[in-house]
């Protein structure tokens, strides 16, 4: 292992089907996992079933409007419920085994020979209930025994990614509609999927029209660079389509900072939140076996845009290939997991790039940068900047770099003690000097890469192949 490498877990752990099992259970069985969009089920009667962990949940809405959600467990002998993915009932869920029948809040109502029994409670004897709660207009559950807050595994995502809870308010996620959703059946672990989502390395390889949107990620930044970092679009682009022409106007609620700029958030353990001006997309992963993983990815609008039918293939076609592109890499990549070699030694990711967080190990490297090192973002910058200075300008230092030196320096001194992962807001200072690195950055290495991003635009195919509602199979 060199310095500028570090491993992630060995192959095993992304096909071993003993150490999925464990994954079942102590992860997706333990942690709040995001199962269905609340506004798939409007009516009283209407529900879902999910696979969480192991088991199969039934998620469904009562005749008080609320959502409920009950493990998919007949109480008598143990048959599934509903053996249909999706569904409405009139008035009460019944066992296709032997009649026993649960109102819509999970009560017992009745049973063959129920009334001969009456010391049969018919609330101890109800459906099993599961830990539901609301927020994004998605219900998250969970099946512990003791569960952990919701603040602390699901809240603290978004304040660790933006800086504040509240940062995320400005979206009103739980009043948008659903524009498009596509189901992707991806034939790899959803470890994978997630290490991949952390990274951009590969973003300059395979996202050539994500790149062309935000320059930044042809560099190797991910959008979860630090806290509160949002990559820009580029000069040139006017919304987050697939060809860079313009969207829709901006969520009514959000601030005009947060315009032209895209942010990325993962919740673990199977959630990736993208948030850019005019929409949302929102991945949920249901992880079904240590080398499949289905993906259900929702485009979410102000309810006008969909009320009144306008166009949203040009923002759904980008991230459907941003999906396609990524899904085919995990996909290329899952077989070599039971290879000999990465048995031994494990994949290698590099240093300077947003590593996955595994939660079912660690990389056990100490000079990993994390989130709430207490290196600076500045420091890290420089380091990439003068790495890649090094290899565009092997004859001498560029100009501009002895200028980002001193403004990293002013940088360290400006900051709050950490502020760019807790505590109060950097100084406008701070900022401004942040904005000199990025505009500096950008004008040294804009010469040099341009003209390579553009022959491999020329060169790079892009596929026509519209997105649609269908799961889409995935390449053998």
């Amino acid at each position: 292992m060199t310095g500028s490498l570090i491993s992630t877990l060995e192959g095993r752990y992304y096909t071993d089907p003993a150490i999925f099992a464990r994954e079942q259970a102590a992860i997706f069985e333990e942690m709040w996992f995001c199962a269905v969009r609340s506004g798939d089920l409007p009516n009283a009667g209407d529900f879902r079933t999910v696979q969480v962990g192991r088991e199969s949940v039934l998620i469904a809405r009562d005749r008080k409007g609320g959502l409920n959600a009950f493990l998919n467990v007949c109480r008598h002998r143990g048959a599934r419920i509903c053996v249909d993915e999706a569904g409405s009932v009139k008035r009460a869920f019944q066992c296709p085994y032997h009649a026993w029948t649960y109102a819509l809040d999970g009560n017992l109502i009745a049973a063959p020979n129920l009334t001969s029994m009456p010391d049969v409670d018919r609330v101890a004897y109800g459906l099993t209930k599961v830990r539901l709660r609301e927020w994004l207009g998605y219900a998250w559950v969970n099946l512990a025994d003791d569960p952990p807050s919701f603040e602390a595994d699901v809240l603290s995502a978004v304040t660790e990614r933006l800086g504040t809870l509240d940062a995320i308010d400005g979206y009103e996620i739980d009043q948008l509609s659903v524009g498009k959703r596509i189901v992707y059946d991806v034939k790899a672990s959803w470890k994978l999927i997630v290490e991949n989502f952390m990274e951009c390395y590969h973003c300059a390889t395979i996202h050539p029209e994500l790149t062309e949107v935000l320059p930044e990620f042809a560099d190797g930044y991910a959008a979860q660079y630090y806290v509160g970092h949002g990559a820009e679009f580029g000069d040139e682009i006017k919304g987050f389509t697939v060809d860079g022409s313009e969207g829709f106007e901006r969520l009514s609620a959000l601030e005009e900072d947060r315009d032209r700029k895209y942010y990325a958030i993962t919740i673990k353990p199977q959630v990736f939140v993208n948030l850019v001006p005019d929409h949302v997309i929102v991945h949920r992963m249901y992880p079904l076996a240590a080398d499949r993983t289905v993906v259900e990815c929702d485009w979410l609008y102000a309810k006008e845009v969909v009320d009144t039918g306008r166009d949203v293939s040009r923002s759904v076609e980008l991230f459907h290939r941003v999906n396609e592109q990524d899904f085919e890499a995990c996909e290329r990549c899952q077989p070599a997991m039971a290879h000999v070699l990465m048995h031994m030694v494990g994949c290698w990711c590099p240093r300077s790039t947003t590593s996955a967080v595994s939660t079912t190990g660690s990389s056990g490297n100490s000079n990993q940068p994390t989130r709430g090192s207490t290196r600076h973002p500045c420091t890290r910058k420089l380091a990439q900047v003068i790495e890649q200075t090094d290899f565009l300008f092997p004859n001498g230092e560029h100009e501009h770099l002895r200028r980002i030196r001193l403004l990293a320096e002013r940088a360290e001194r400006t900051a709050h003690d950490r502020s760019n992962f807790v505590g109060p807001p950097p100084s406008q200072e701070h900022l401004d000097i942040l904005a000199e690195i990025k505009k500096l950055t950008a004008e040294m290495f804009a010469a040099a890469t341009k003209p390579a991003k553009a022959r491999r635009a020329e060169t790079l195919p892009r596929p026509a192949r519209p997105a649609d509602d269908l799961i889409v199979p995935r390449k053998k």
